[in-house]
């Protein structure tokens, strides 16, 4: 058995061209991987791009945090008073 065609050049497998039957199958597999992998990629650089566009820096904007405020009025259990009971 020999890999040279009628011509006698050597032939590169393809996989856009399979020759034997688990070829086939191997090449619908991989097909699904691609679709797949694309969907994923497509959708992360939308949602990069999208919080590119979102969060950027304002023209107006100095670059400055806003205010920080330290504490809470809240109780963070339900029913209880910030107030201290003396």
């Amino acid at each position: 058995m020999s890999l040279t065609g009628a011509t006698g050049v050597l032939s590169t497998p393809s996989m856009f061209a399979p020759v034997s039957t688990p070829a086939f199958a191997i090449r619908e597999v991989s097909f699904l991987v691609l679709a797949i992998v694309t969907f994923i990629f497509v959708v992360v650089a939308g949602l990069t791009v999208y919080a590119i566009i979102r969060y950027r820096r304002r023209p107006g904007d100095d670059g400055r945090q806003p205010p920080q405020v330290y504490g809470s009025t809240q109780s963070s259990w339900p029913g209880r008073s910030c107030r201290s009971s003396s």
